[in-house]
Order: structure tokens, then sequence, then C-alpha cells
């Protein structure tokens, strides 16, 4: 009989491919690329995922996900779990990243009809970019001054001695 392979296994093997992957890491002066959002093993297998898909339908129940996440983010500064059931509504995870090196800074976790859905809210990376411009501004305010207030003005000392 053949072992059945975990959870952490896959994962550290993931993990693993992810990090030698990398042609010699990152150099001096490069960012690591972001780290995805970490979704579980469905029978061993990561699930099927499209670039730029936002929203996962795991068949799996919500339990099982939300223990994946817990134990996924045991004890990791800057990710926080919320978990909350408003009265008669399903369960839902509140999953909030404030950490730099993710590709996502939320995710919820929603308990539906036969599984889970995983919904994930990207963080938009951009270069700096240098705007320069000499045109004048499109609205101008030209706030005039009476006589006598230029006068009262003028004849105030504006000078610190």
């Amino acid at each position: 009989m053949r072992p059945q392979p975990t959870l952490r296994l896959a994962l550290a093997a993931a993990l693993a491919v992810l990090t030698l992957g990398l042609p010699g890491g990152a150099g001096a002066g490069e960012q690591a690329p972001p780290e995805p959002f970490p979704l579980p093993m469905i029978g061993g297998k990561p699930p099927a995922i499209a670039p730029g898909q936002k929203l996962f339908r795991l068949p799996l129940g919500f339990a099982r996900v939300a223990s994946f996440y817990r134990e996924q983010f045991r004890g990791t500064a800057g990710v926080t779990l919320t978990e909350r059931a408003p009265d008669g509504a399903p369960r839902e995870l509140l999953v909030r990243s404030l950490r730099t090196t993710d590709a996502w800074a939320k995710a919820v976790i929603r308990e539906v009809e036969g599984g889970t859905t995983v919904e994930v809210t990207p963080v938009l990376r951009a270069d700096a970019q240098d705007v320069k411009g000499g045109a004048r501004p499109l609205v101008q305010l030209v706030i005039g001054r009476s006589d006598e207030a230029r006068k009262a003005a003028e004849s105030i000392d504006h000078l610190e001695r």
C-alpha cells in the first residue's frame, strides 16, 4: 500500500520548487516576486487556476479550508484572520495581509452550498514614474485684493528684527 502525500509534504515541496526554481534567487537590488495567495490541495493536487483569477470554488468543507488557513498563517506577523457568522448567513473567514511580500491584500473565504469559495483581492504594483510638464493648470483661482487691504498690508513691517 502506497502512503498518501500529506498536505504539509505537498506544501513543503511546492515551497522548495518556488524557492529553488528562481534563478539565483533575488539578487542585490531586486525584490523577490510577490507571494500568491495559498490555496489548499484538493485530493493531493493543487487546484487549477487561470492567470488573474480572483474567485476560486473549492469542493471542500468550510471547516477544512478554515483550519488550513489557520495553520498556514499561525504566528505569521502582518496577517490577521477574522471569522464571522452573521445570523442565518453562511460562515465567513476574512484574511488580511499587511506584508509587503504578498501579491494579495485580502481574502474572503465563504461557506457555500456544496463547498467553499475564496475571493482574493490582489495588490496592484507599479513602478515609479516621473511626471514632468510645463502646462498651466486647467483651473486657476485668482483672488483679488481691495485697495484698502493693499494699503493696510503696506503699512505693516513684515521683516522680523
